[in-house]
């Protein structure tokens, strides 16, 4: 590996001092985020009213004579209000059948349908009477005429007509039934005489099957005012497409010769309902005919200017229309989208499709659609279909309407008939519309839920209303990467979502958010939120902004001096805060409205500023410094030279800014005064430099220490005239690095502060340069000592020693000794390597004069001491020995010696182990002689050295040896003794499973049984000492026989089992373990007889006893081999190794499942690695098959899985005793005979009964013992 050449002295000086100091670099402006400028958060209070109910639908009228009204409808009722949103009229429109129901009174006596509430669906404007007519979902969807009477000031309505004739109307042919419940969109045209409804409702099964209002129709109301026209064109979802194919009509509107629906509906109608998208619907305004029905895909995309990574081709698709409106633009706007002012743009606000997938883009965006480029497209694409050549498979579409068909075929032909023509069928034109965000993401998170589009002036202005209850009024541009915000505020604390649709009165929008209808001003609620008076000038003319003081507003809001044609300069931070007394300090000042050109320029004489008395003067802009501000931030800055006057004096003063005489920019211009404290005016001092000699090749750190050292913005140390370059500047102390000098010399020391020299007389010593000629040794580990041989060493303040390993480099410094010789430690350094040493370059040098390298240098792993106490020597041995892990590496890089008792061993290395024969002439005393080792200079005590005692072996030693024999043969005694009183024991068992004895109550563990294969079950089950239990807690015994195989196995005198019988004995188990819990000791890995003699598990409970593979165990530490019962234990216990009573409790439970399955293994198909899993599911034991509820309620009660919501022992004794009272009569659980006394064994024939003895076991059963829970073999 190639190593690097060593470090020059000019980067390890900047290594060695700290870093500089961020006040050191060049300072500049804090930016002030644009936003700061304005706040949103300003209340503002607009005109409102509360309509008692949800608003379905809104519309405004305004007459000729200046007389205007609000219509606002919700449920069941119709409100009319004065254009000061007063209420003038209220009428009840519902519910349908309700005596009260004022237009249901209209249509004459009833009935007229079915009852119930009415949603008003449709509420427009007949212009030409004029009228209002309102549509609800009750009576049919039929519609009420309600002529406008206007009365002084106000305008109320006539008493409403209905628009329904019963005796024209039909379930299958309704032309009065106009809305639909799903939702229906009105637009009324007039031609010549007349007025046409283009109606447009969704629709599906339901509303289809009776009185439909049709998808699409134009119908012409009767002049007599009894209802619309016969004999409609009209336009239906076919039957077959009703229930997949829904179409929602979002919004409608009439300009030019055409009227247009917008739609969101499925893309396709085979694998409808699928994805959406947006459709637009034109129909002619001219003629009532359907013939020229034409649809077009709107396609809106979210596509930013710099595409992220993944995102897709084109933009990110937003195909579902939200919210709509039609306006004229302005002339910016009409520019950016390179149509003439004036002209009629449709703007949507569109949203993802819900499988549109997670996307990186805003919540909603904004597209525009010129609607002269909207109708050529559509024109076009007639052209394409009508027109030869026409292209083969283009087909008409709109297959929900009409038979499919290619084009130019009419629907339903396969080939054009002479008597009809292409243009006179409905049409979807093949290609689309796209567009893009025209805020380019910049709504991010806002949910634009209501939209209104209007021209102030040369601007087009968006009112936007969010699903939060808030309205933004935002100018529309494309070109900008910011919103240009006329206002942003909250409708109120409910915070419920502004409704889609919005009306103009006047200069006045109407939101509906909830049941509140709001008023807000179109030119915005006012102008507090803007912060500063340059945001507040520069803000749109038609909001009326001035600067009143020190707070932006109108006029009319203004108590005092209000104007709109000038601000003054606002300063808000300086830099730096401290300048000398004597000395120049450039001074750079930042804040707002210091300049209205970008350049900067500024006209002379139009500036002053002033620090204190002292002035500073404007220096000419560095273009050279001028750098990019993002759109986010904004700060303006002046540069000025501070030369403080002869009566300035020393302390705080203030920095002031005065402009005057500015010529005016484009939105205002600059007048006025700003000021600011915190400037100060200091005196440095110097108090101490160190060192004050260095080599002639420089580089020597000086350290100069004083008193306000850091004051201004310039300052220098001269040696000789020439400067030391600084590494840090603080207020008390300067680092600079020596210049060179020309000879050894003694040379002035001085400091300059802005420019004047800082008062005192310092000298610096050039010396000769220091000469390192080797480096030894060639090998050490951390902090080692290293050698160094030269000449003038002590020329420099401090030798710097360096090791380089190729890819890193660490250093220290030596300690001024000699001027030929100097003792160095090694640098920290890691050695990582396996083979315990790392080779490198090791170098040394003085201050900024040459240095030498040493290749090849060996870093070692430092040794370490042994940490175990020696071992006595034998009496045969004459050597001490002793382990010192990575001494016999160093040895040669460092000097060892060992000394036993002061005295040098001549010692040697086997390895790590170090032997150190003892000196003849050593005296070992009765304590023996210290073993010290010396690495490097340092010394470190092993132990003592001692001979063995006067019996040859110390009394410790032989005490350590004697006491574990004595505890041995004392364990063996009582092991014996045990043994012998419990085979006497074992002589006075009882004879059945039935008999019961009493439990001796210790204070430590419970002594449990193993059981040993072969041996006789009840040597298990003996009568223990009573001492100290009650009479009535109590022990089970049994009745066993000896099987062929020497396995105990049950011995049972009958072929059944009572229940009764089982909850007796598992009543004796539960009172058995009602031991005070202080008084046990719980033993996790022990179960009742678990183990025998050859370690084969076992579980013996009530007499069922058989063997546990060993999966049904796992160690929670393999090294201690404890085994613990799994499948027994509980939840918490299984996962965090801790056992409780609480935890025996869910083990009991386990126990009572046993008996009641007869034995049968719990969880047989659960691996017990996945028993925890299995468990924490909420999953446990099913319930047996003899098991009464009540029993199995209380096992289920063990096995809750909070620990603190299972029973006690002392509640489940009760619980016991109460079901074995609760089972009366007998209940028994069948035992095959082939199960019953397996070789029967002489002490126990007479007891059983003659017919037993004649049954013979069934092949096999004599080798090994049948579970209670296996079934019984075939006979």
């Amino acid at each position: 590996m190639e190593l690097l050449p060593p470090l020059p002295q000019s980067f390890l000086l900047l290594l060695l001092l700290p870093a500089k100091p961020a006040a050191a670099k060049e300072w500049q402006c804090p930016r002030t985020p644009y936003a700061a400028s304005r706040d949103f958060n300003v209340k503002y209070m607009v005109p409102s009213f509360s309509a008692g109910g949800l608003v379905q639908a809104m519309v405004t009228y305004e007459g000729d004579r200046n007389e205007s009204a609000v219509f606002v409808a919700i449920r069941n009722r119709l409100h009319v209000l004065g254009p000061d949103l007063k209420s003038v009229q209220s009428l009840a429109t519902g519910p349908a059948g309700d005596p009260g129901c004022q237009t249901c009174a209209a249509c004459g006596p009833g009935p007229h349908g079915p009852p119930g509430d009415t949603d008003t669906k449709v509420l427009v404007l007949e212009p030409a009477l004029p009228a209002l007519v309102s549509c609800g979902s009750s009576l049919q969807g039929r519609c009420f005429l309600h002529d406008l009477e206007p009365q002084r000031t106000a305008v109320h309505l006539a008493a409403p007509v209905c628009l329904f004739s019963a005796h024209h109307n039909r379930p299958d042919d309704c032309p009065d039934c106009v809305a639909s419940p799903l939702g229906t969109r009105v637009t009324v045209v007039e031609q010549g005489q007349a007025s046409y409804f283009y109606v447009a409702s969704s629709l599906d099964a339901a509303v289809a099957a009776s009185f439909s209002p049709h998808s699409v129709s134009i119908r012409r109301l009767k002049a007599d005012a009894s209802g619309f026209a016969p004999g409609f064109v009209a336009l239906s979802v076919l039957p077959k497409h009703l229930v997949s194919y829904s179409i929602e009509y979002v919004h409608s509107f009439h300009t030019g010769a055409f009227v247009y629906f917008l739609t969101v509906q499925p893309a396709s109608v085979t694998d409808a309902p699928g994805a959406l998208h947006t459709r637009l619907a034109r129909l002619s305004a001219t003629e009532p005919e359907l013939g020229d029905y034409r649809e077009l895909v709107l396609d809106c995309r979210f596509a930013p200017k710099r595409r992220r990574r993944g995102a897709p081709e084109g933009g990110q698709p937003y195909p579902v229309l939200r919210v709509a409106h039609s306006a004229p633009v302005g002339a910016q706007l009409a520019t950016e989208l390179s149509i003439a002012e004036g002209q009629e743009v449709l703007f949507g606000v569109f949203v993802a499709g819900k499988d549109s997938g997670p996307g990186v883009g805003p919540n909603s965006v904004v597209c525009a659609f010129p609607i002269d480029l909207l109708d050529t497209l559509i024109d076009e694409g007639v052209e394409r279909c009508c027109e030869s050549p026409v292209h083969p498979g283009l087909r008409r579409g709109l297959d929900f309407f009409q038979s499919p068909s290619f084009c130019p075929n009419p629907p339903g032909l396969e080939a054009p008939s002479p008597n009809t023509s292409c243009r006179h069928f409905p049409l979807l034109v093949s290609s689309s519309f796209s567009r893009v965000d025209l805020f380019n993401g910049l709504l991010g998170a806002v949910e634009v839920t209501a939209l209104y589009v209007t021209r102030l002036d040369n601007v087009t202005v968006a009112h936007m209303g969010t699903a939060d209850g808030r309205i933004l009024q935002v100018e529309l541009a494309r070109s900008l990467n910011y919103l240009l915000y006329v206002s942003n505020f909250s409708l109120g604390d409910s915070g419920q979502p502004v409704q889609r649709d919005v009306s103009r009165l006047g200069d006045h929008l109407l939101f509906a958010s909830g049941d509140q209808v709001f008023q807000v001003p179109i030119r915005g609620p006012g102008c507090r939120h803007f912060l500063t008076c340059g945001r507040c000038l520069r803000a749109q003319r038609f909001m009326g902004c001035g600067w009143c003081g020190n707070m932006c507003g109108r006029q009319k809001e203004c108590p005092g001096s209000w104007q709109q044609d000038h601000c003054p300069p606002k300063l808000t931070e300086f830099h730096p805060h401290s300048g000398p007394l004597r000395g120049s300090t450039r001074l750079t000042l930042c804040g707002s409205n210091f300049y209205l050109h970008p350049s900067g320029l500024v006209p002379e004489g139009t500036h002053q500023i002033t620090v204190g008395q002292s002035p500073c003067r404007l220096l000419p802009k560095d273009s050279s410094k001028l750098r990019p501000v993002a759109w986010k931030d904004f700060v303006e800055e002046f540069e000025c030279e501070l030369e403080p006057l002869g009566t300035q004096a020393v302390g705080p003063t203030n920095v002031s800014l005065t402009v005057t005489n500015m010529p005016p920019g484009k939105h205002f211009r600059i007048d006025g005064t700003s000021m600011l404290r915190g400037f100060f005016f200091m005196e440095p001092v110097l108090i101490a430099v160190q060192p004050l000699f260095g080599p002639r090749a420089g580089g020597t750190c000086l350290t100069l220490k004083g008193q306000s050292l850091s004051v201004g913005t310039s300052r220098a140390v001269l040696v000789n005239g020439t400067e030391c370059l600084l590494a840090r500047v603080s207020e008390g102390q300067l680092l600079c690095a020596t210049p060179p000098g020309a000879m050894v010399a003694s040379v002035p020391l001085s400091l300059q502060v802005g420019g004047a020299q800082v008062p005192g007389s310092w000298t610096f010593h050039y010396r000769e340069d220091p000469v390192v000629l080797s480096i030894s040794p060639n090998c050490g580990y951390i902090n080692s000592h290293i050698t160094i041989y030269g000449q003038h060493l002590t020329s420099a303040w401090h030798l710097v020693l360096s090791f380089h390993d190729g890819l890193r480099a660490v250093e220290s410094r030596c300690e001024r000794q000699l001027p030929e010789q100097q003792l160095c430690r090694l640098p920290e350094y890691v050695v990582q390597d396996p083979q315990g040493w790392v080779a490198g370059n090791l170098s040394a040098w003085g201050d900024g004069a040459a240095g030498f390298t040493l290749p090849g240098f060996r870093f070692l792993t430092p040794p370490h001491p042994p940490s175990a106490n020696l071992i006595p020597l034998k009496p045969e041995e004459h050597a001490i020995k002793f382990e010192y892990i990575g001494l016999g590496a160093v040895t040669d890089c460092v000097g060892v010696n060992v000394t036993v008792g002061g005295e040098s061993c001549q010692h040697e290395f086997r390895g790590d182990m170090v032997v150190c024969p003892l000196p003849p002439s050593l005296q070992l005393g009765k304590d023996g002689a210290p073993l010290q080792v010396c690495v490097d200079g340092e010394c470190r005590i092993l132990g003592r050295v001692v001979w063995p005692g006067p019996d040859g072996v110390p009394q410790s030693t032989l005490l350590g040896i004697l006491l574990p024999l004595l505890l041995l043969v004392a364990a063996l005694a009582t092991a014996l003794v045990f043994s012998y009183w419990w085979q006497k024991k074992q002589l006075v068992l009882p004879p059945n499973l039935d008999d019961l004895a009493s439990l001796d109550q210790t204070a430590g563990a419970t002594p449990l049984p193993i059981l040993y294969s072969g041996s006789d079950y009840r040597s298990g089950l003996a009568r223990p000492a009573t001492d100290g239990l009650d009479s009535t807690t109590c022990v089970h015994g049994a009745s066993f026989s000896n099987s062929e195989d020497e396995s105990g196995v049950p011995l049972l005198r009958k072929e059944s089992i009572q229940l009764r019988d089982l909850d007796s004995a598992l009543l004796a188990e539960v009172k058995d373990v009602l031991i005070p819990h202080e008084r046990v000791v719980t033993h996790s890995d022990r179960v009742i007889g678990k183990l025998d003699e050859s370690f084969t598990v076992k579980v013996a409970d009530f007499g069922l006893a058989r063997d546990i593979l060993d999966k049904e165990y796992y160690s929670v530490r393999q090294h201690r081999h404890a085994r613990l019962p799994v499948k027994w234990m509980a939840l918490e216990s299984l996962q965090t190794y801790r056992f409780t009573t609480k935890s025996d409790v869910w083990s009991f439970g386990v126990l009572l499942w046993e008996l009641l399955t007869r034995g049968a293994p719990p969880y047989p198909h659960i691996d017990p690695f996945d028993l925890t899993h299995f468990l924490a599911q909420g999953r446990r034991l099913p319930q047996p098959e003899y098991c009464p509820d009540s029993l199995y309620q209380v096992m289920q009660q063990c096995w809750e899985a909070d620990p603190a919501a299972r029973p006690t022992f002392g509640v489940l004794v009760g619980k016991v005793e109460q079901i074995v009272s609760a089972l009366l009569g007998d209940h028994y659980v069948q035992l095959p005979a082939t199960y019953m006394n397996l070789g029967p064994s002489t002490s126990h024939e007479m007891n059983v009964h003659p017919e037993q003895q004649q049954s013979s076991p069934m092949p096999g059963s004599a080798h090994r013992p049948r579970p209670l829970s296996e079934p019984p073999r075939p006979t």
